[in-house]
């Protein structure tokens, strides 16, 4: 009795989604994979982006861009970060508009903290 009723939880908590893998193109899926994509080219599809507080290397500028499942620091050289706000997708509750960007995913070190983020060109 006590198999048939895990049996029973297992299926139905994968029929919900608990266990369900984020979908590719989003911060928690490469976050969650990135022993097999560091130092790659990867593409995000972003809903909304916005400055970061944090302090990015020198030369460079943060931003925290969203996705559809979790958020990645965007590190981009500040001779072209405020182009990039310019045309980049702004943080809104009824926002449906995705934009993506392809940049290397690799752990950056913003301020003392190592953070999960892609390099744009």
């Amino acid at each position: 009795m006590k198999k048939l009723f895990g049996i029973f939880i297992l299926s139905a908590a994968l029929s919900c989604g608990l266990f369900a893998a984020p979908a590719r193109g989003t911060a928690d899926y490469y976050v969650q994979n990135s022993a097999k994509y560091e130092g790659k080219n990867i593409k995000v599809f972003v809903t909304g982006v916005e400055q970061s507080n944090k302090v990015a290397p020198d030369g460079y500028v943060a931003y925290e861009a969203y996705t559809a499942s979790g958020k990645i620091y965007f590190i981009v050289p500040q001779k072209s970060a405020q182009k990039f706000f310019n045309f980049a997708p702004k943080l809104s509750a009824n926002s449906k508009n995705t934009k993506s960007y392809s940049g290397i995913f690799k752990k950056v070190k913003l301020g003392d903290e190592p953070v999960w983020g892609m390099v744009l060109k």
